[in-house]
């Protein structure tokens, strides 16, 4: 969830890998911020969630059992707001907001 807004992140990427493990599995959250990962092993795993616009969030040793739904919330911080209109990904937007 957006940690301002309190409202669900959509679109999501949520990475696990687990402990020792060069493959890690890759789902996206859904229109109400939830996902889901099949066949994720039973062992320690690390999430980790990322999307543009918001600051990237790790959790680590987290223990997945085999046919076990597990609740995690996230509250997402949104990146720092960049004042350099150069930087932007849509200058034109910073220069009508700067009249």
């Amino acid at each position: 969830m957006d940690a301002i807004t309190k409202k669900p992140v959509s679109g999501v990427v949520v990475s696990a890998s687990a402990l020792g493990a060069n493959n890690p599995k890759e789902v996206i959250t859904d229109a109400d911020g939830y996902f889901y990962f099949t066949q994720l092993p039973s062992s320690q795993v690390n999430l980790q969630f990322g999307k543009k616009g918001y600051q990237l969030y790790k959790r680590s040793c987290i223990l997945a059992k085999e046919k076990t739904t597990l609740k995690i919330n996230v509250e997402f911080l949104p990146d720092e707001i960049d004042d350099n209109p150069g930087d932007s990904e849509y200058p034109l937007l910073h220069m009508l907001d700067a009249r």
